[in-house]
Protein backbone atom coordinates (compact mmCIF):
# COMPACT_ATOMS: atom_id res chain seq x y z
CA UNK A 1 0.00 0.00 0.00
CA UNK A 2 1.37 3.80 -0.71
CA UNK A 3 0.18 7.02 0.42
CA UNK A 4 -0.65 9.38 -1.52
CA UNK A 5 1.18 12.94 -0.50
CA UNK A 6 -0.49 15.41 1.35
CA UNK A 7 -2.78 18.24 -0.44
CA UNK A 8 -1.63 21.41 -0.86
CA UNK A 9 -2.59 23.55 2.07
CA UNK A 10 -2.82 20.78 4.78
CA UNK A 11 -1.32 20.62 7.75
CA UNK A 12 0.90 17.67 8.50
CA UNK A 13 0.79 16.51 12.50
CA UNK A 14 3.81 15.83 13.79
CA UNK A 15 3.59 14.05 17.39
CA UNK A 16 6.37 15.01 20.32
CA UNK A 17 6.85 18.44 19.11
CA UNK A 18 7.76 21.06 22.24
CA UNK A 19 4.65 22.77 23.15
CA UNK A 20 1.95 20.22 21.95
CA UNK A 21 -0.16 18.94 23.75
CA UNK A 22 -0.06 15.04 24.54
CA UNK A 23 -2.72 12.63 23.20
CA UNK A 24 -4.25 10.87 26.77
CA UNK A 25 -6.00 8.02 25.52
CA UNK A 26 -7.74 8.41 29.37
CA UNK A 27 -9.57 11.72 28.75
CA UNK A 28 -12.94 10.55 27.19
CA UNK A 29 -12.97 8.41 30.20
CA UNK A 30 -12.19 10.51 32.99
CA UNK A 31 -14.89 13.36 31.28
CA UNK A 32 -17.39 11.47 31.36
CA UNK A 33 -16.53 9.61 34.62
CA UNK A 34 -16.22 6.32 34.09
CA UNK A 35 -12.65 6.28 34.66
CA UNK A 36 -11.09 4.90 37.84
CA UNK A 37 -9.16 6.87 40.02
CA UNK A 38 -6.43 4.67 42.61
CA UNK A 39 -8.68 6.26 45.18
CA UNK A 40 -12.11 4.80 43.65
CA UNK A 41 -10.52 0.84 43.65
CA UNK A 42 -11.79 -1.72 46.30
CA UNK A 43 -10.88 -5.01 47.28
CA UNK A 44 -12.79 -7.41 49.57
CA UNK A 45 -11.14 -7.35 53.27
CA UNK A 46 -9.32 -3.14 52.16
CA UNK A 47 -7.27 -1.62 54.71
CA UNK A 48 -8.00 2.36 54.56
CA UNK A 49 -5.23 4.57 56.12
CA UNK A 50 -5.34 8.00 57.78
CA UNK A 51 -2.99 10.11 58.50
CA UNK A 52 -2.82 12.83 61.81
CA UNK A 53 -0.37 15.68 61.41
CA UNK A 54 0.25 18.35 64.28
CA UNK A 55 -2.02 21.59 64.13
CA UNK A 56 0.79 23.54 64.94
CA UNK A 57 3.08 23.88 62.50
CA UNK A 58 7.50 23.31 63.53
CA UNK A 59 5.53 21.79 67.20
CA UNK A 60 8.11 19.26 68.28
CA UNK A 61 6.30 16.34 69.04
CA UNK A 62 7.08 14.44 72.54
CA UNK A 63 4.89 11.70 72.68
CA UNK A 64 1.87 10.64 71.64
CA UNK A 65 -0.96 8.57 73.22
CA UNK A 66 -2.74 5.99 71.22
CA UNK A 67 -4.94 4.42 73.43
CA UNK A 68 -8.15 6.13 72.30
CA UNK A 69 -6.92 5.63 67.96
CA UNK A 70 -6.81 1.60 69.18
CA UNK A 71 -10.12 0.89 70.81
CA UNK A 72 -12.06 2.84 67.96
CA UNK A 73 -13.81 -0.07 65.95
CA UNK A 74 -12.44 -1.37 63.13
CA UNK A 75 -8.87 -0.33 63.77
CA UNK A 76 -6.50 -2.63 62.80
CA UNK A 77 -3.11 -0.62 63.93
CA UNK A 78 -1.81 2.73 64.84
CA UNK A 79 1.26 3.41 63.87
CA UNK A 80 3.35 6.53 64.83
CA UNK A 81 7.61 7.42 63.86
CA UNK A 82 8.70 5.02 66.48
CA UNK A 83 7.17 2.39 64.60
CA UNK A 84 9.08 3.75 61.07
CA UNK A 85 12.39 1.91 60.31
CA UNK A 86 13.96 5.28 59.96
CA UNK A 87 14.40 5.40 63.55
CA UNK A 88 17.22 2.73 63.11
CA UNK A 89 19.25 5.54 61.38
CA UNK A 90 19.33 7.71 64.87
CA UNK A 91 22.30 7.71 67.29
CA UNK A 92 21.30 7.77 70.73
CA UNK A 93 23.04 10.69 71.67
CA UNK A 94 25.20 13.65 70.87
CA UNK A 95 27.80 12.88 73.68
CA UNK A 96 30.22 11.85 71.38
CA UNK A 97 30.53 15.17 69.89
CA UNK A 98 30.85 16.76 73.27
CA UNK A 99 34.20 18.82 73.00
CA UNK A 100 33.23 20.77 76.91
CA UNK A 101 32.09 23.87 77.64
CA UNK A 102 32.35 27.92 77.44
CA UNK A 103 30.53 30.89 79.12
CA UNK A 104 28.40 32.24 76.60
CA UNK A 105 26.21 35.81 76.82
CA UNK A 106 22.24 34.28 76.01
CA UNK A 107 19.41 37.75 76.06
CA UNK A 108 17.41 35.12 76.97
CA UNK A 109 18.94 34.93 80.67
CA UNK A 110 20.42 38.14 80.61
CA UNK A 111 23.70 37.11 81.41
CA UNK A 112 26.97 34.87 80.92
CA UNK A 113 25.60 30.63 80.88
CA UNK A 114 27.98 28.02 81.06
CA UNK A 115 27.29 26.14 77.91
CA UNK A 116 28.06 22.37 76.29
CA UNK A 117 29.79 23.59 72.75
CA UNK A 118 29.33 19.64 70.23
CA UNK A 119 32.11 19.20 67.52
CA UNK A 120 30.05 19.91 64.14
CA UNK A 121 31.75 17.41 62.17
CA UNK A 122 31.31 14.66 64.84
CA UNK A 123 27.83 15.17 64.85
CA UNK A 124 25.72 12.23 62.82
CA UNK A 125 22.48 11.59 61.35
CA UNK A 126 19.39 11.02 64.15
CA UNK A 127 21.59 13.15 66.95
CA UNK A 128 19.71 15.87 68.34
CA UNK A 129 21.16 19.10 70.50
CA UNK A 130 18.77 20.92 72.77
CA UNK A 131 19.82 24.26 73.18
CA UNK A 132 21.05 26.72 74.58
CA UNK A 133 24.15 25.03 73.47
CA UNK A 134 27.13 25.68 70.47
CA UNK A 135 27.96 23.77 67.65
CA UNK A 136 31.43 24.47 65.89
CA UNK A 137 32.68 23.49 62.62
CA UNK A 138 35.79 24.48 60.95
CA UNK A 139 34.17 27.38 58.47
CA UNK A 140 31.28 28.73 61.54
CA UNK A 141 29.71 28.51 65.34
CA UNK A 142 26.34 27.62 65.07
CA UNK A 143 24.42 29.13 67.89
CA UNK A 144 21.18 27.26 69.48
CA UNK A 145 19.13 29.26 71.76
CA UNK A 146 17.13 28.04 74.94
CA UNK A 147 14.01 25.94 73.51
CA UNK A 148 15.05 25.03 69.78
CA UNK A 149 16.84 22.13 68.90
CA UNK A 150 19.28 21.36 65.95
CA UNK A 151 19.33 18.10 64.86
CA UNK A 152 21.08 16.40 61.80
CA UNK A 153 18.72 14.19 59.12
CA UNK A 154 19.85 11.66 57.28
CA UNK A 155 21.16 13.44 54.35
CA UNK A 156 23.59 14.83 57.44
CA UNK A 157 22.39 18.58 57.16
CA UNK A 158 21.75 20.06 60.52
CA UNK A 159 18.45 21.53 61.47
CA UNK A 160 17.78 24.47 63.97
CA UNK A 161 14.10 24.60 64.82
Amino acid sequence: MTLAPPRPGTRIKVRGVIGESAERPDAADKVKGQFEYASDLRERGMLFGHTLRSPHPFARIRSIDTTAAKAMPGVRAVLTAADLPTRALEAPSPAHARRGARPAFWPEYGDLRETTVYDGTALRPGNVVEGPALVETPYTTIVIPPGLIYSINQHELGILE
